[in-house]
C-alpha cells in the first residue's frame, strides 16, 4: 500500500500494521492513538477510508491464508503434534477466523447463502386470514 506523504504519518502506520494482519486495536496501542481520534481522523478523509477500506480488505485475505495455513500444519512443524488437544486448538482457531472473516464481510465469507433474490429485495407475502372447518369437503363424504 503506498504511504501518503502528505497526511498523518502514524495513521499511514496504522493502515500498514492492518495489511500485515493486525487488528485494528492492537495497531492502535502500538503507536498510541485512541480508536475516537482514529476515526475522527478517518471520517475528515475520503482518500483515508478509501485506504482503511483497502487495509482491511487485505486483512481478510491474510486471515483466510491464515486459517489454510493452520489446516495445512503437519508433523515436520516447529510445535509436534501433541494429541487432540492440538487438534481442538487448531480447529477452534480456524473457527475463530472463519467467524471474523464472516463478519468483516458477510457477503464474500458469510454462511448463508442467496439462491433466490440475485441481491435485490424479496416480496414479502402476507396471509391476511385462513378459514378452518372441520367439515368434509364434497369429494369425501362417504355415500
Amino acid at each position: 500500500m503506498a504511504k501518503r506523504r502528505d497526511k498523518n504519518p502514524i495513521i499511514n502506520e496504522i493502515l500498514l500494521l492492518i495489511t500485515e494482519g493486525k487488528s485494528l486495536r492492537k495497531s492502535l496501542i502500538q503507536v498510541k492513538m485512541s480508536s475516537r481520534t482514529f476515526f475522527e481522523e478517518i471520517e475528515k478523509d475520503d482518500e483515508l477510508q478509501k485506504q482503511f477500506a483497502h487495509a482491511c480488505d487485505i486483512r481478510q485475505r491474510i486471515l483466510l491464508d491464515e486459517c489454510i495455513d493452520i489446516a495445512d500444519e503437519d508433523e515436520d512443524d516447529e510445535k509436534p503434534f501433541i494429541g487432540i488437544n492440538h487438534v481442538h486448538r487448531d480447529k477452534l482457531k480456524i473457527q475463530t477466523r472463519l467467524d471474523v472473516l464472516a463478519r468483516m464481510n458477510p457477503k464474500k465469507y458469510g454462511n448463508k447463502i442467496d439462491v433466490t433474490s440475485k441481491d435485490e429485495a424479496v416480496q414479502a407475502v402476507v396471509v391476511t386470514g385462513m378459514i378452518i372447518t372441520n367439515e368434509p369437503k364434497e369429494d369425501e363424504s362417504n355415500d
